[in-house]
């Protein structure tokens, strides 16, 4: 199978489909939104990455993820 192909059935459910359909996904996607555009007002992200350079592998349990991602952020100094 071409790797195209692969990735492209790599698709996230996060919430599920159909008549189980999570009901707070509205909250959970609103909430996603407050929390990465408070880091961004906040903090410089220096470096991303992982221990050997390759993209992160993914663990699905209860929740999806990576393992031995990486991520190196800095305060951002406030202006008067």
């Amino acid at each position: 199978m071409p790797t195209s192909e692969t990735n492209r059935r790599k698709v996230s459910m996060p919430f599920g489909a159909g008549p189980r359909l999570c009901p707070g996904r509205f909250l959970a996607l609103d909430e996603m939104k407050m929390v990465i555009s408070m880091l961004a007002k906040n903090f410089d992200i220096d470096r991303v990455d992982t221990p050997d350079n390759q993209a992160p592998q993914e663990r699905l349990t209860f929740t999806m993820a990576p393992v031995g991602l990486r991520l190196t952020l800095h305060r951002r100094q406030e202006y008067a």
